[in-house]
């Protein structure tokens, strides 16, 4: 099983690495196409120097609570910007 660690700042900069490469960061921005809905978190994701996009669905269980509010916290006031 692969671990992904990943970093979020508040202004949307998503960066992950995995656990056997951790010097090889992933770069990305979270796009203000991402949603809130009422059982997951749906997370668009544009790679920082390139035009390279991905998206991924975040469900409750897969995340500490805290963790996930704060995710949701962060696409809330990305599409209030």
């Amino acid at each position: 099983m692969k671990t992904t660690f990943v970093t979020l700042s508040e202004g949307g900069k998503w960066s992950e690495r995995n656990a056997i490469h951790a010097k090889d960061a992933e770069n990305w921005v979270l796009d203000n196409r991402s949603r809130l809905t009422p059982f997951a978190l749906f997370v668009m994701l544009q790679e920082q120097h390139a035009n390279k996009r991905r998206f991924q669905w975040v469900w409750p269980d897969q995340l500490d609570d805290r963790h996930y509010r704060r995710l949701a916290r962060v696409i809330y006031r990305q599409g209030l910007n």
